[in-house]
């Protein structure tokens, strides 16, 4: 059930530690549909199944928290196959510059 998670971003007003953090921890963990939550020093990401919970629902347990927020897209690595492309580009500027290559005049 792994391949229907979907993420969502919330960037804090304020710093995240001490009970601040317990309290927004406390609401998440409590709820049936999040899977996973990644906590920085000012955001967090919630890892959860839409078909248990929503966006909204998610908001308010945060309000719960009293976390200020404003939501952020998700950011998530590269693939494996994304990565590859990326870094051959990059070797490819390194090699040749921006000049084209002789065959394509």
């Amino acid at each position: 059930m792994r391949n229907y998670l979907k993420s969502i971003r919330f960037q804090s007003e304020r710093i995240i530690s001490g009970e601040y953090e317990n309290s927004v921890l406390r609401e998440l963990n409590q709820m049936e549909g999040v899977e996973g939550l990644h906590l920085g020093i000012d955001f967090v990401e919630v890892d959860y199944y839409p078909q248990l919970e929503s966006p909204d629902s998610l908001r308010e347990a945060l309000s719960r928290a009293s976390f200020d927020f404003r939501e952020l897209p998700a950011q998530r690595p590269h693939g494996l196959f994304s990565g590859l492309v990326s870094n051959l580009a990059k070797e490819n500027r390194k090699t040749y510059g921006s000049r084209r290559p002789s065959c394509c005049g």
